[in-house]
């Protein structure tokens, strides 16, 4: 399975979370918006009938904390909804071993990271991608001590090094990850 067919999988999990996320958020401002609008429309009408300009200005704050109690209201749905699409992720990230396609894309960030580095000569893995990395690269001494759910480090002789390990890749896009989320659900920014 290639990467792309796992970020597509995560992609499609994830767009469903989003969908219950958005309309749990869409309820709760909602809600919010509707008591602030109630007790925004109770203050007005109280401080209508003196109409003084402290009370015009008492009105205009009480809109003005309604205004902000809804943004914070819709910046934390926001985030919560971007929170559990990353934790679906990391669920999805925690399984990717066991895929019959995760020899491709080991072998793939592999080539990534020998066009790097062309010259490295030792491979670092995790314990559980000795035997595929020792298969994968016969000429490069393999070490393991990498904690990583897939992916290497590969390095020279001389201390230059190449990280290519799923977690990093994945904490590299997580601005474009957050824009596009941001973009597919209709949020703006995140």
């Amino acid at each position: 399975m290639a990467l792309v067919d796992i970020l597509d999988a995560i992609r499609g999990e994830a767009e469903e979370e989003q969908r219950l996320l958005r309309r749990r958020g869409e309820e709760r401002t909602e809600a919010t918006l509707t008591r602030a609008a109630a007790t925004a429309g109770q203050r007005e009408e109280t401080l209508a009938a003196s109409r003084d300009d402290e009370a015009e200005d008492e009105a205009r704050a009480i809109r003005n904390r309604a205004h902000l109690q809804v943004e914070r209201a819709m910046r934390a749905a926001r985030e919560d909804a971007f929170s559990s699409v990353m934790e679906a992720v990391h669920r999805r990230l925690d399984t990717v071993r066991a895929d019959s396609g995760y020899d491709r894309i080991f072998t793939t960030l592999l080539a990534e990271c020998r066009s790097v580095l062309p010259d490295a000569s030792v491979l670092v893995v995790d314990d559980a991608d000795r035997d595929l990395a020792a298969s994968c690269a016969p000429e490069m001494t393999v070490r393991t001590g990498l904690t990583t759910r897939g992916g290497m480090v590969l390095e020279t002789e001389d201390g230059r090094r190449v990280v290519n390990t799923l977690e990093t890749r994945l904490d590299r896009a997580g601005p474009l990850l957050r824009r596009e989320f941001a973009e597919l659900a209709g949020f703006g920014e995140v």
